[in-house]
């Protein structure tokens, strides 16, 4: 069965163990990237989506949705990011990819004023096949 998870429901020793072995992995796919980024709640919202299949975690989505201390340029700059792209397993589909980035229409787009994704091919060390079929897309929220 797969299924997405949210922070609270990854165990964080195959999250560990996912970065640490992907070629898309990086710092800021691991807990302790999402940590430090939490430890700053007046700039930072961090958030973090995984991907299980058959108990075990093959993607996961590391970012944050940046903070204005001003109402107004909030309400106006609201964006997330996701530094250094989705990191994948070795055994990762197309379909699991895409049920990662779903949260980011249905659970953060009511938070964000527009949504971008980018050739992510550009911003991953290895540019993985499944990742590279993104293209720039911006759509209002």
């Amino acid at each position: 069965m797969t299924q997405i998870l949210q922070y609270n429901q990854i165990d964080r020793q195959q999250w560990t163990s996912l970065v640490q072995m992907s070629e898309t992995g990086t710092w800021f796919q691991s807990p302790e990237a999402y940590d430090f980024f939490a430890s700053m709640p007046t700039l930072l919202e961090p958030f973090v989506y995984g991907v299980e299949k058959d108990n075990r975690l093959c993607a996961v989505c590391v970012g944050y949705v940046t903070k204005e201390r001003n109402p107004i340029r909030q309400f106006f700059t609201r964006r997330a990011i996701i530094t250094g792209g989705p990191c994948l397993a070795d055994n990762c589909t197309k379909e699991d990819v895409s049920l990662l980035l779903s949260p980011f229409t249905f659970h953060l787009g009511a938070l964000l004023r527009y949504t971008s994704r980018r050739a992510i091919s550009t911003t991953t060390r290895v540019g993985n096949p499944l990742l590279r079929q993104q293209d720039l897309h911006i759509s209002p929220t």
